[in-house]
């Protein structure tokens, strides 16, 4: 969600967005899915299993524990 909303739209000013939490040190990336610490809908298994990426159409995929597809 937050990648989505973070998309620039050409002239049109925006407000920056800003998530909240520390980016993940990249020689050590969390177990499960590398978003979790920062995401305010984690779940336990997010801690645990890193998600499948799914297309969900042409241009489009998501790695989500929440995405029913």
């Amino acid at each position: 969600r937050a990648l989505m909303e973070a998309i620039a739209t050409l002239g049109k000013k925006e407000k920056e967005l800003h998530i909240k939490g520390e980016i993940p040190n990249p020689m050590d990336i969390p177990k499960g899915c590398r978003f979790h610490p920062r995401c305010p809908y984690a779940m336990d298994i997010c801690r645990e299993v890193e998600p499948d990426l799914v297309e969900i159409s042409n241009k489009h995929s998501v790695a989500c524990h929440l995405y029913r597809g």
